[in-house]
């Protein structure tokens, strides 16, 4: 959803830059004057009235609420360290701690929404009023890429965001896709930011323009390739509402043994586990009960499918 939020917000932008370059080719005119190049996916996108806010504004709601009812920080084992399995905190001071999975969870998404929710004001139209916009969805997409980049070299256990919690091996495929995205994130972001605060002391041109609007998709696209990576790599895929489907047969079990052993033996656990239950599911199906998929997230129910087909 968030990719396409991006991809669809500027295809009309590209619609209007071919109309109007064949435009300039009839009437002799230069591009440059005829047709105004956002230096910012914000900007593209903050007129409410224009195609590309309104199809930015539909998906990338839907996309964050998706990613906020998902939970995935607590369901799938490699997202996050978790505070059941002693998962690290982040001290708030006089406001206690929230758990790495909690930030995850909410940060992000939340930036997202609020992104989408609050629009920012071109600079020509900045007013004392406005700057209360500019600044709100300034905060907004902070949440969004640095909640995400802090959470995720967490996870990786990047200085200095170390976790001591082995979440995630280093040097699995997985490691290297996630570490990747999140370098181009990351790079691209600061970049951006660093084009940003040159347009405020320069006037720049439409090349300009072009450029940081670029490492702004960049960037939002490598943090969504990075949640794609995530769910790809996740065991959890392969699981049932009563426990596993099939074999955990993936590309990083393959290559290291030592992982396939631990996923071997979680699933002959929860088979056993789960034993006793199934035999008695037909003589208590006249009830909705709650079954729990994972022991790590026994605080997380899930509703079973065949009660509730019944």
């Amino acid at each position: 959803m968030g990719v396409l939020g991006f991809v669809l917000a500027a295809l009309p932008f590209a619609i209007s830059i071919g109309t109007s370059m064949g435009d300039d080719a009839i009437h002799g005119t230069n591009l440059t004057l005829s047709l105004e190049v956002p230096a910012t996916v914000s900007e593209l996108v903050s007129k409410w009235e224009s195609v590309e806010a309104r199809v930015f504004f539909g998906f990338e709601v839907a996309a964050s609420f998706c990613i906020l009812l998902s939970w995935y920080p607590f369901k799938l084992r490699y997202a996050s360290c978790i505070p059941s399995h002693g998962g690290c905190r982040i001290s708030m001071g006089c406001f206690g701690s929230v758990s790495w999975a909690t930030w995850r969870q909410f940060v992000p998404p939340l930036g997202l929404l609020l992104v989408a929710c609050v629009p920012t004001v071109k600079r020509d139209d900045w007013t004392m009023e406005s700057m209360v916009l500019v600044l709100a969805h300034g905060g907004a997409a902070m949440m969004m890429f640095l909640g995400f980049l802090m959470a995720e070299a967490h996870t990786l256990s990047i200085w200095p965001f170390r976790c001591p919690c082995d979440v995630l091996e280093k040097g699995s495929k997985q490691y290297r896709l996630r570490l990747r995205s999140w370098m181009v994130a990351g790079v691209c972001f600061a970049l951006f930011n660093c084009m940003l605060g040159l347009q405020h002391i320069a006037v720049a041109g439409w090349q300009f323009n072009v450029i940081s609007f670029a490492l702004e998709v960049v960037a939002g696209l490598a943090m969504l390739l990075n949640h794609f990576v995530i769910v790809v790599y996740s065991p959890e895929r392969h699981w049932g509402n009563r426990g596993f489907k099939g074999r955990l047969n993936t590309k990083s079990s393959k290559d290291d043994p030592a992982q396939s052993s631990r996923e071997a033996g979680d699933r002959a656990r929860e088979e056993q586990r789960l034993a006793p239950e199934s035999e008695s599911l037909s003589a208590s199906s006249s009830s909705v009960r709650m079954t729990v998929v994972d022991s790590r997230f026994s605080s997380i129910p899930v509703w079973d499918e065949a009660v509730l087909e019944s």
